[in-house]
């Protein structure tokens, strides 16, 4: 179910005096709230408050309010954990009762460490990625995260981006390593957008911003493997790769993509294709959806089976394809939804991930501790074509 971000439902979920430690770290120690008759989960008098500040400080509120808002979840708490790992100051979390909400956890953390909150909402942000695309053609070896070559990158993408794009004029590109993955943000400006807004007096007016946009780069030393998410046009997206692996790694010229595909999929268009799990995983898996395209044009084809019966989406595909005019072995599986359904007791119980050729994954999108068991059977079922060069080696 997603979550709509709302002032008051914040307001309502966090105890009293944290929202007034939260204020006070904003630099209001003088707000009119009666705190000591301030009635529990009711948030109007703290509103009123607020809403006799100027705009810019309620929206600063309010920004802040999102940031806890939106690591107020299971991911989010995993989160700021993994960021608390990173920082050598005191725990953020560490005086927070066990049976506090999900609020009262990213508050608390929002109060004691803004920088714990910064890092974690970029591991955050990586969480919820999908359709990450994949490379293993860069080689091996350590990044250069300096903030020189951050600099220089920022530099070389914004003009990159001008020439291709016409925007990106402005860049900022950040670095972080995590579980032994090297990860590289970067923020160039996106196109200019009109809007209306009011002005403090309450004029409606036009008015013209930019908003900034994700490039984020996941590089594997260990592996030489690239991933990139990137909205951008397919003939920009090789040139940025090329960019990061020249700036980063010192590579002058980067093969051109894909130089062949890093996932094969049409093994699993068989109904006897086994999706076999070791016993000691506790993990069973399902082919949930199918997209297959006909030869030598863009025709499709999508079959969805009932979750509650094993096998359905090829007993779906079974019923409805004529294999006398078009048989399956013609068909290219261009893409695959997989469900794994955990049965070790804990959280989440079951992920499902997409998969698509040549190139692009969701893999990036599921909680770290269910990741590496995914990863593990996607390369033993060779949907990864890593494992190729694992077997071969």
């Amino acid at each position: 179910m997603s979550r709509v971000f709302s002032i008051p439902t914040v307001l309502r979920m966090v105890p009293h005096d944290l929202l007034r430690r939260f204020f006070e770290r904003l630099g209001h120690t003088d707000l009119p709230i009666p705190w000591a008759q301030l009635k529990k989960r009711d948030p109007r008098p703290v509103l009123a408050a607020v809403q006799g500040l100027e705009a810019a400080q309620v929206d600063a509120i309010e920004a802040a309010l999102h940031t806890v808002f939106d690591l107020a979840c299971d991911t989010g708490l995993a989160a700021i954990r993994e960021s608390a790992e990173f920082d050598d100051g005191p725990a953020p979390l560490a005086d927070v009762p066990d049976d506090a909400t999900l609020y009262h956890h990213a508050m608390a953390a929002w109060v004691a460490n803004p920088d714990v909150i910064g890092r974690a909402m970029r591991i955050h942000q990586v969480e919820r990625l999908t359709w990450w695309r994949k490379r293993r053609d860069l080689p091996p070896g350590a990044l250069d995260g300096s903030r020189g070559a951050l600099d220089r990158f920022a530099r070389e993408l914004s003009a990159l981006l001008l020439l291709s794009e016409g925007r990106g004029r402005n860049c900022t590109v950040e670095h972080m390593t995590r579980k032994g993955t090297e990860y590289v943000f970067a923020h160039p400006d996106d196109f200019a957008q009109n809007v209306t807004a009011h002005t403090r007096d309450g004029e409606l007016v036009p008015r013209t911003f930019r908003h900034t946009f994700p490039i984020i780069f996941a590089f594997h030393p260990g592996e030489g493997t690239l991933e990139t998410f990137a909205k951008l046009p397919s003939k920009t997206k090789p040139k940025v790769e090329a960019l990061f692996a020249q700036q980063f790694l010192g590579v002058e010229h980067l093969p051109r993509w894909p130089r062949r595909p890093t996932y094969h999929l049409d093994q699993l268009k068989p109904r006897a294709f086994d999706l076999d799990t070791d016993p000691a995983d506790r993990v069973r898996a399902e082919v949930r959806h199918m997209r297959l395209r006909y030869p030598n044009s863009q025709r499709q084809l999508s079959f969805t089976g009932d979750p509650g019966f094993p096998r359905d989406t090829h007993s779906l595909l079974d019923d409805a394809l004529n294999q006398d005019r078009v048989p399956l072995t013609d068909l290219e599986l261009t893409m695959v939804t997989l469900e794994f359904v955990f049965l070790d007791g804990s959280d989440p119980p079951a992920v499902s991930l997409d998969v698509a050729c040549p190139s692009s994954c969701s893999l990036r999108n599921l909680p770290p501790n269910r990741a590496e068991l995914v990863q593990k059977y996607l390369r033993r079922w060779g949907i990864d074509a890593d494992g190729d060069v694992a077997a071969a080696g």
